[in-house]
């Protein structure tokens, strides 16, 4: 019975049986609680008057601030990290990879620690730190597509030159078809073609388009104003730019598709399936090209 925690509910009853007038010997008969530990719990007891049968008992939240275990921990599960635990979270926060952590603590303090102690705290911090709230995007069928380029294999020319590749790709939100195409560039022209035969491919045109995160300036070049038509509105969003506009010559895209109503750029964690579905791309073609030199 050395060091039990004890419950609430037993104090409360061993005061009672106090109270009552028996003894030490008869509770500990019970099993309730240990002689030395009845011992304890009468002194502090008889010192606030609560074996006194003519007052009540205190509640629940007077006996356990009593007789409420306190835990401590030994000195060993104290990090030696303690004193900076400030300091590294302020590095966490501003982006700082553990092992560069390690190398400054030792470097401006002298730590004499290991890494692993290191890799314990920022565990630590990242649990205090909780799980940041994320939603589901929901879109209805038609409404919005998703575009993004992203690098291609490197493929050998027959002069010996390598050429650089890109996949662009264009993934419908709602049922998450898509359409990729392996490009040598990335001009406006480009950009143009593969939306119009992206666009063929699917057999119609989505209510609008959202671009993987670019800056302000580039979208203007992808989008310039004999395509868009009228002035163009920038807004600054959680430091991505959104910008909307209206087709109003849309043959220099498609003879037979609807215009689109505007284009919108995305933060790397709103489309997050771009960014799977160019690591695919990139892996297939690496496979074909294997299979194919085999």
């Amino acid at each position: 019975m050395t060091n039990r925690r004890f419950e609430l509910f037993e104090y409360r009853q061993v005061l009672v049986r106090m109270r009552q007038g028996d003894s030490d010997r008869d509770i500990g008969r019970s099993g309730l609680m240990g002689r030395k530990k009845l011992t304890a719990v009468r002194r502090m007891a008889d010192e606030r008057g609560w074996l006194n049968p003519g007052q009540p008992l205190p509640d629940d939240t007077v006996i356990a601030g009593v007789f409420g275990r306190t835990p401590h921990l030994p000195s060993t599960c104290v990090s030696t990290l303690e004193p900076f635990r400030e300091q590294i979270r302020d590095w966490r926060d501003a982006g700082v990879q553990g092992t560069t952590i390690h190398h400054a603590l030792k470097r401006n303090h002298g730590y004499t620690g290991s890494y692993s102690a290191v890799r314990r705290i920022l565990l630590g911090l990242r649990a205090e730190r909780g799980v940041p709230a994320t939603t589901i995007l929901e879109f209805a069928p038609a409404e919005a597509a998703q575009v993004d380029f992203g690098a291609g294999p490197v493929l050998p020319h027959e002069s010996g030159a390598q050429i650089k590749t890109w996949f662009f790709v264009m993934t419908l939100c709602w049922s998450r078809h898509q359409y990729v195409e392996l490009v040598l560039d990335q001009t406006v022209e480009t950009w143009l073609a593969c939306h119009r035969r992206a666009f063929e491919w699917f057999g119609g045109c989505p209510g609008r388009i959202i671009i993987d995160f670019v800056a302000g300036n580039k979208i203007g070049l992808l989008c310039p104003r004999p395509l868009c038509g009228g002035r163009r509105r920038f807004v600054l969003l959680s430091g991505g730019a959104r910008m909307s506009g209206h087709i109003t010559s849309y043959s220099a895209l498609s003879h037979s598709m609807s215009a689109l109503s505007s284009f919108q750029t995305a933060r790397a964690r709103d489309a997050p399936e771009l960014e799977g579905l160019i690591s695919q791309a990139r892996n297939a073609s690496a496979l074909a090209r294997n299979v194919s030199s085999a």
